[in-house]
């Protein structure tokens, strides 16, 4: 009997530990003797992979954030090397979270380790300049985005495109009824879903300026009613404060994120996988974010697209509104929002061109293309 292989996953945000999960349930299936290890969340926990360290501690956003935050990771990162030498997997897979697994591929890189990259650093917005420090520290590129695969190829990185997992991870109740009715919300109204992040510096600069934005929209049109999505990585009492005084009623909804994006009429959406998520169910929404003023003078300085919603980047044009730092005014917020209440074309429009987006991820089945990759390199 061929002995037992060792996986390390390593996922430091919710959307990376979505992904993982399934890529660590599916090898499991496929290797039902193996061990894994890794940082990562719930949808990991559940797969089987034994967590040194939870997203919950480990998303941070910012670059000025992620400085107060430093000894902490230090933490984090001498505990995840110590465990790679001790443990010696047979295949580290890193996913996404660049900040702390591009620094910790190099590490891999001397001991010996095989590392496989699932879901790419966005070098495309930013960081092009990195293509040589991941040729030399990464294995295998696996890529989700198909005009990533060029890029990589032109380099020299061994990569593969394997469609986006999005695809077949997202599930929901088509029944807008039970929907509603688990929220209370009368059938004849229209939804208007609010999605301000999953971290808690996101909610304290987003969540705000959407619940005014929802507000003013209400007053124009009292046929919508307000829904927040919780992220898993959130609990309920963290946004509470936000609207406890407020006396418009907002519902709050954590376990059917899908069903909100499927059945709202319109959303306001925190930049982030979510925006993509929105396009596959082809919801017409605007693009809401803001960070600190010195991370995003930064971050201005850094990127080099001139969008920030990843739908809008495959799309290769603006189809998707943004509203950015301090153009994410409540006012002009609304707005757009009533614009699209009004104009049915407009509404519409959009609409179809999210259509387009879904068409351009690929085939479902990344995942379990993935763990065919990592099952080949282990073996």
């Amino acid at each position: 009997m061929p002995p037992s292989k060792t996986v390390f996953i390593v996922a430091g945000e919710a959307s990376g530990d979505l992904h993982a999960g399934k890529l660590a349930e599916n090898l499991r299936q496929l290797q039902p003797s193996v061990t894994m290890l890794g940082l990562g969340g719930e949808q990991m926990r559940a797969a089987g992979v034994q967590l040194l360290f939870h997203v919950e501690q480990l998303s941070f956003m910012g670059f000025f954030e992620v400085l107060s935050h430093l000894p902490f990771m230090r933490k984090v990162m001498k505990t995840t090397v110590d465990a790679l030498r001790r443990e010696k997997p047979d295949v580290l897979i890193l996913v996404d979270y660049p900040g702390f697994n591009l620094r910790l591929a190099k590490k891999a890189r001397t001991m010996g380790l095989k590392v496989m990259y699932y879901i790419s650093p966005q070098i495309w917005a930013w960081g092009k300049n990195r293509l040589g420090k991941i040729k030399s520290t990464v294995d295998k590129m696996v890529v989700i985005l198909p005009f990533e695969e060029e890029l990589y190829r032109k380099a020299g990185v061994d990569v593969e495109f394997v469609g986006h997992p999005l695809l077949e991870e997202i599930n929901f109740n088509p029944d807008r009824e039970a929907f509603c009715g688990r929220l209370n919300i009368p059938p004849d109204k229209l939804i208007l879903g609010l999605l301000p992040g999953s971290r808690p510096q996101e909610l304290r600069r987003i969540l705000p300026i959407m619940l005014k934005s929802a507000v003013a929209v209400m007053k124009d049109s009292p046929q919508i009613v307000p829904v927040i999505g919780l992220a898993p990585t959130l609990k309920k009492e963290q946004i509470e404060p936000y609207f406890r005084s407020s006396t418009t009623e907002f519902r709050v909804t954590q376990r059917d994120i899908y069903e909100l994006m499927r059945h709202s009429h319109l959303m306001m959406v925190a930049s982030g996988t979510a925006t993509l998520e929105s396009a596959i169910v082809a919801t017409p929404f605007v693009i809401v974010y803001k960070t600190s003023f010195l991370t995003y003078l930064l971050a201005r300085r850094m990127i080099t697209i001139p969008y920030i919603g990843l739908v809008n980047v495959i799309a290769g044009r603006k189809i998707v509104p943004e509203f950015v730092q301090n153009q994410a005014g409540p006012e002009v917020i609304a707005a757009e929002l009533l614009s699209f209440l009004k104009d049915e074309d407009k509404y519409n429009h959009l609409k179809g061109e999210l259509g387009k987006i879904k068409g351009r991820l690929g085939e479902p089945g990344a995942s379990r293309r993935a763990t065919q990759i990592a099952c080949d390199m282990m073996n």
